[in-house]
């Protein structure tokens, strides 16, 4: 087999660079090592920004909306913030996206791993028939926080488990955060006629916390998220997209709005590497960063300080900001900043003796 470009996964991070390259005329083969598309495990919540900047959309994956968060810290202090969100079915939209794919060109296969490379414009996958070649002239990796492909990078990701159970207790309209330890959290939101009741931890933590907040469930889903972004995830002809790269917002680690712009960018390069006959890939790479670095680092900063802070810290800290006005669910740190100008008194108010939590200071006081 041979192809423009092999995509190796079928989430909605390569389900959605898939349909944008093939609505382009580009030669496009997807391969999926499961026998249907990726089941998502994510919460679905994503920005009324980030919404209307999906590449495709269909209103039917509004499920329910959010108007309002409450956050809670280790000993109870709430934290309020006028949220605004909406709440995605997750299984509908990635299965939708992978359909549209398919009907404007992409060759999907599932049932096909991924194995290896052999050179640089060779794939040796396996299904159920055994080894198979596909010869391409791009390969992305959209294939998860446990990437195969991130192999050809030498690079480790460190991953946390998130879970969600299916219940029938919650809020409504609204998104409840439990501060548990340092940056870790769970949470309790509306999804259409049902609740999520969710954590993200370190092994089973998550599912304690997560139970720990509800009197009964009728389902378990989960998985593992990266808890860090790659700076380089642009090799030869290979990119990485998606949890593959570690495209997820450093607070919540939700990754629909950074995947979305992720697939148009990506797809934008290998059209115009495909039209001049230049490999441009690396242009994804600082286009992405030019447009989500400073949130990205400034989000690390505020996720760096709360890892390193005690209960009592975190509590002093909810103490102090009472409030947030303004918050962006697509652009977290910024808006958190934007929101709480009190937190320019932490230079004072908090002696913490940590470089991350020093840095972060910095950035809020003016120069």
């Amino acid at each position: 087999m041979r192809c423009d470009v092999l995509v190796v996964g079928a989430g909605v991070a390569g389900s959605t660079l898939s349909m944008l390259l093939s609505s382009k005329g580009v030669d496009v083969i997807q391969i999926e090592a499961r026998k249907s598309v990726v089941r998502p495990h994510c919460s679905g919540i994503i920005g009324l920004d980030a919404w209307e900047r999906l590449p495709f959309r269909k209103s039917s994956w509004i499920v329910d909306r959010i108007n309002w968060a409450k956050l809670i810290s280790p000993s109870g202090i709430v934290l309020r913030t006028d949220a605004s969100a909406l709440v995605l079915d997750r299984e509908r939209m990635d299965k939708e996206i992978s359909e549209e794919a398919v009907r404007r060109g992409t060759e999907l296969l599932t049932g096909v791993r991924f194995l290896e490379l052999e050179g640089r414009e060779k794939a040796v996958v396996m299904d159920q028939e055994g080894k198979k070649e596909i010869k391409f002239r791009f390969i992305v990796g959209a294939d998860g926080a446990k990437s195969t492909l991130r192999r050809v990078f030498h690079e480790d990701m460190p991953l946390l488990t998130g879970v969600n159970l299916v219940t029938d207790e919650g809020p409504k309209n609204g998104y409840i955060v439990r501060i548990r330890r340092g940056s870790l959290f769970s949470w309790l939101h509306p999804r259409g006629g049902i609740f999520y009741s969710g954590a993200i931890g370190k092994g089973d933590e998550a599912f304690r916390w997560a139970s720990s907040q509800v009197r009964q469930f009728s389902r378990v889903l989960g998985g593992v998220i990266p808890a860090k972004t790659m700076r380089r995830f642009v090799k030869w002809n290979l990119a990485l997209i998606g949890d593959s790269a570690g495209q997820v917002k450093p607070l919540s680690r939700g990754g629909v709005f950074y995947i979305s712009e992720a697939s148009r960018i990506l797809a934008e390069e290998i059209i115009r590497s495909m039209e001049t006959g230049k490999n441009l890939l690396r242009e994804y790479e600082r286009r992405w960063w030019s447009l989500l670095g400073k949130e990205i680092v400034i989000g690390e900063l505020m996720r760096n300080m709360m890892d390193s802070m005690s209960d009592r810290e975190i509590d002093f800290l909810f103490s102090m900001l009472g409030e947030i006005h303004g918050f962006s669910t697509d652009f977290q740190s910024s808006s958190i900043l934007k929101g709480a100008g009190i937190m320019k008194s932490l230079a004072v108010g908090l002696k913490f003796p940590f470089k991350s939590a020093k840095s972060f200071i910095k950035l809020l006081l003016p120069s």
